[in-house]
């Protein structure tokens, strides 16, 4: 920026500094936030599942992701797991693959113990998150006989 600032002028600078500065503001505020929503469960009722956004940087952050089971066979467990978030832009076969119609963003969580893999979610225009899954070099949203739908709170 320095160089920058000496070509084009202090004013200049500053007014770049403060439009990164508010669009890292504006980047936070589509994707922090909290999102639930009851996912399927072959032995309970349902699967509550709660997912914490938070930016530390423009296109990354932390997350919490708890899922509680509901009425198990034998008992009630909550399962808790943090990590990294990242935005992802995905390519295949050196072509930028496209992402689903409606979606804004796509976010992959790292996965704990299996370096190289990502949990793929996609922010919806309402707000509301989807899971996504790659195949056969095409981005799609997980389809399943449930809505899988992470409601933004």
């Amino acid at each position: 920026m320095v160089i920058l600032g000496e070509r084009i002028g202090m004013r200049t600078t500053i007014f770049l500094l403060l439009m990164q500065t508010f669009c890292s503001a504006v980047y936070a505020q589509k994707v922090d936030g909290t999102y639930k929503g009851k996912l399927p469960c072959a032995d309970c009722r349902a699967i509550e599942t709660m997912l914490i956004l938070k930016s530390d940087t423009i296109g990354q952050g932390t997350y919490v992701l708890t899922n509680k089971r509901e009425g198990g066979q034998t008992w009630d467990s909550v399962q808790s797991d943090k990590g990294r978030w990242y935005k992802l832009h995905f390519t295949y076969e050196h072509k930028e693959m496209k992402q689903p119609a409606g979606i804004t963003m796509v976010i992959g969580m790292a996965v704990k113990g299996q370096p190289g893999r990502s949990t793929l979610y996609g922010l919806k225009k309402d707000g509301n998150l989807i899971p996504l899954e790659i195949e056969e070099g095409n981005m799609k949203e997980a389809k399943g006989p449930f809505d899988l739908t992470l409601v933004r709170q």
